[in-house]
């Protein structure tokens, strides 16, 4: 009887590494498993941002084109009124002329 409660205490004890083995084991792949998710997150997070950069920089670029499309389309319509200010004047400074001359 005295053999089979130390045989029993054995495998009890046999058991209990064994369990804990397993759980030291269970813990070590959660560990690798959250290093390689949060690795994953990180990579994700990164070409995010890169990703979001680009686009930025995309837009950025669209804006600036935009941008100088619309001044180049101002400054032409703005020499196409001074020019029409000028030939104003010039038919203004013409027509006092011929007024003055008449009146002389």
């Amino acid at each position: 009887m005295e053999n089979i409660l130390k045989a029993l205490v054995i495998v009890d004890e046999e058991g209990q590494k064994i369990v804990q083995k397993a759980r030291n084991e269970a813990e070590l792949w959660e560990r690798r498993a959250r290093k390689k998710i949060e690795s994953k997150i990180i990579k994700i997070r990164s070409e995010a941002k890169q990703q979001e950069l680009e686009i930025a920089a995309n837009l950025k670029e669209k804006i600036d084109a935009f941008t100088k499309q619309t001044g180049d389309e101002l400054e032409k319509e703005k020499r196409g009124i001074d020019i029409q200010v000028e030939k104003n004047w010039e038919n203004t400074i013409s027509q006092g002329l011929k007024v003055l001359e008449e009146l002389l």
